[in-house]
C-alpha cells in the first residue's frame, strides 16, 4: 500500500502566489534598481575623480608653500650672518668712538688749560700805549 499525497495546506497557495508577483514585480523593478545604481556609481566616480583632482592641486600648492617656506629660512639664515658681521663691525666703530672721545677729552682738558695760560699771558702784558688799539 502507497501512501497517497495529501492536499498542502491553504496558505501554501497563498505563499505561491505571493511568490510569483514577487518575482513578476523582481522582473520589473531590478532594471531600474541596476540602472540607477550604476548611475549612482558613476556619480561617486566623477566627483571622486573631482576631489582627488582638487587635493592633487592643493598638494601642488602646499608644496610651493614648503618651497617658499624653506627659501625663506634661509634668507633668515644669511640675514643672521650679515647682522652678525655688521655687529661686529658696530662694536669696532663704538670702541673707536670711545677712543676718540677720550682723545677729545683730553684735548679739551688741554685746551682749557692753554686757555688759562693765554688769559695769564694776555693778563701779564703791558697796557697799549694811547691810542692804539
Amino acid at each position: 500500500m502507497t501512501a497517497q499525497p495529501s492536499d498542502p495546506p491553504s496558505w501554501y497557495y497563498d505563499l505561491e502566489r505571493r511568490l510569483t508577483s514577487l518575482e513578476g514585480e523582481q522582473a520589473h523593478v531590478w532594471p531600474h534598481e541596476m540602472a540607477a545604481t550604476r548611475e549612482a556609481v558613476r556619480l561617486v566616480h566623477g566627483n571622486l575623480g573631482d576631489v582627488s583632482q582638487q587635493v592633487t592641486r592643493i598638494g601642488q600648492k602646499l608644496d610651493q608653500v614648503a618651497a617658499e617656506v624653506d627659501t625663506v629660512g634661509r634668507s633668515q639664515i644669511e640675514h643672521g650672518a650679515a647682522l652678525a658681521t655688521l655687529a661686529g663691525g658696530v662694536a669696532s666703530l663704538t670702541a673707536t668712538v670711545d677712543r676718540h672721545g677720550v682723545v677729545l677729552a683730553g684735548l679739551a682738558a688741554a685746551s682749557e688749560g692753554h686757555g688759562v695760560a693765554l688769559r695769564e699771558i694776555l693778563r701779564r702784558l703791558p697796557a697799549p700805549p694811547a691810542g692804539q688799539s
